[in-house]
């Protein structure tokens, strides 16, 4: 072979080889690089973050540049992005730059030309992002691009980013962030949420007010005591044993009965011996009952003539009670024997005094004691306590007890004066006022009327008209608005 001929041969296939690898070599020198920027490391629930994406290579020939941005979408949502309109070659040419936003990507591509003489750095896109929960996010930028002949993988570009949540003193719906609801004593109790994510903080905070106690209005009671209970809690108030005041009875027996309902059992009746409401005489036959010494329960009754009553001991009955203020001793009812006396005793409380004793309904004026004496037939006695006035200085006071004046001497004006007395006093209300002060006053007004009627003395008429404005002072108001003065 001519040794020429070789040489050519040789020279061809060189050039020809060179000619395949340039291309492949300026393309690898001149590969594209995207990157990225976030403005912020760390933001809030609700603000906003705005991502720059740019082009870090000055030259880059033909293919196809893809930058594929990742994200938690659960923390981060792209509210916005914004392509670059002065991104163009060098020739002003537009290089077809776009994007497409996907669940947690966001993919950006654009054409490179073969000559295309990019400034470094340039911005592409501007991204912006709302974060809408908390975390810690990482931003990846992945490139992968197709450059001359063959592709190319950008190395990952990666950001941290931290969201924290904007927590407040807000209600979550349904109660969502509820700690503890409102009690008798204590506000409601809730756990501060974020105002845009509604997570939940460890920090509480309390809202509104207690609900305060609602107290029952009938007693709760066990054996012992009684007591209020609320509806809501296990709380109770005003816990006291039973008093027991009111006297039940019926012809079995007698039990009590306490403010609150419960009651004791009931126990058989204590016979009281024969006590003469009237006396029998040889002209008019008596009556005689007995009674339960204890609640007073009518166990038997009957008329008697004075030749059935033999050598029997008559016996009687004295009822003794008190105004507040004091006491009288003996109290309640007192059996006496015919003849006998008895001794009753006034002993008022610190800071009050004796106003006037009544016996059998007649006014007597302030008194120590009182002695039936030489007992002919049941009675009664009540005795009425007032308030002394103490002065800072010391200096005690008694009020006085204001007496009509004396009306004309005659029996016949008297009387006359007594029945315009009589129409005055029972035009007095006594509703609202209490049971005791309101029996006082009926049983004075009954006293003068029926003495009217009767014709009694001019003295008797001028004692139980006193008795009665005395009994009309004395009424005790239990309420204002009903009870007169």
């Amino acid at each position: 072979m001519n040794i020429k001929r070789i040489l050519a041969a040789v020279l061809s296939v060189c050039m020809l080889l060179s000619v395949m690898v340039i291309p492949t070599f300026a393309a690898t020198s001149a590969t594209p690089n995207l990157a990225f920027t976030v403005d912020a490391a760390s933001v809030k629930c609700g603000e906003a973050v705005t991502v720059e994406i740019s082009l870090n290579s000055a030259r880059c020939t033909n293919g196809v540049v893809n930058g594929t941005l990742e994200f938690d979408s659960a923390v981060l949502e792209i509210a916005s992005v914004t392509l670059n309109p002065d991104f163009v070659d060098s020739n002003d040419a537009d290089v077809g730059l776009a994007y497409v936003e996907a669940d947690g990507k966001l993919e950006i591509s654009f054409t490179a030309p073969r000559q295309p003489a990019y400034v470094p750095n340039e911005l592409i896109a501007t991204v912006s992002f709302e974060a809408i929960a908390g975390g810690d996010v990482t931003l990846t930028l992945n490139e992968e691009s197709t450059i001359a002949v063959h592709g190319y993988v950008g190395v990952a570009q990666e950001e941290a980013l931290t969201v924290g949540h904007d927590f407040d003193e807000i209600l979550l719906a349904d109660d969502a962030n509820l700690v503890s609801a409102a009690d008798c004593v204590n506000a409601a109790v809730y756990y501060k949420a974020c105002t845009v994510c509604s997570a939940l903080s460890t920090e509480t905070f309390e809202f509104g007010t207690e609900l305060g106690h609602d107290w029952a209005t009938t007693y709760s009671y066990d054996d012992d005591n009684h007591w209020f209970d609320c509806s809501r809690c296990a709380e109770d108030k005003d816990t006291a044993a039973h008093n027991h005041d009111t006297m039940l009875k019926n012809a079995d027996g007698h039990w009590t009965k306490c403010v609150c309902g419960h009651e004791t059992e009931l126990v058989a009746h204590t016979e009281s011996p024969w006590i003469y409401d009237v006396r029998p005489t040889m002209d008019k036959a008596g009556h005689r009952y007995k009674e339960c010494t204890v609640c007073g329960q009518v166990l038997a009754a009957e008329d008697i003539v004075a030749e059935d009553l033999g050598e029997e001991v008559i016996t009687y009955v004295i009822v003794a009670s008190a105004s507040e203020g004091g006491t009288i001793s003996p109290a309640d009812k007192t059996y006496v024997l015919e003849g006998e006396s008895v001794v009753y005793n006034f002993y008022p409380e610190v800071g009050y005094e004796v106003a006037y004793v009544m016996v059998n309904g007649a006014y007597l004026g302030k008194l120590d004691s009182y002695t039936f004496a030489n007992v002919a037939h049941s009675g009664s006695i009540y005795v009425v306590y007032k308030e002394l006035v103490v002065y800072d200085d010391g200096y005690v006071e008694t009020p006085e007890i204001v007496i009509p004046e004396d009306p004309a001497a005659s029996d016949e004006a008297l009387i006359a004066v007594a029945e315009a007395k009589l129409a005055e006093l029972k035009a007095v209300s006594t509703a609202g006022c209490s049971a005791k002060s309101a029996a006082a006053y009926d049983v004075a007004v009954l006293a003068l009327e029926l003495a009217v009627e009767n014709g009694a003395s001019g003295d008797e008429i001028v004692s139980l008209i006193a008795n009665a404005y005395l009994a009309k002072e004395n009424l005790e108001v239990g309420n204002a608005e009903t009870c007169d003065d």
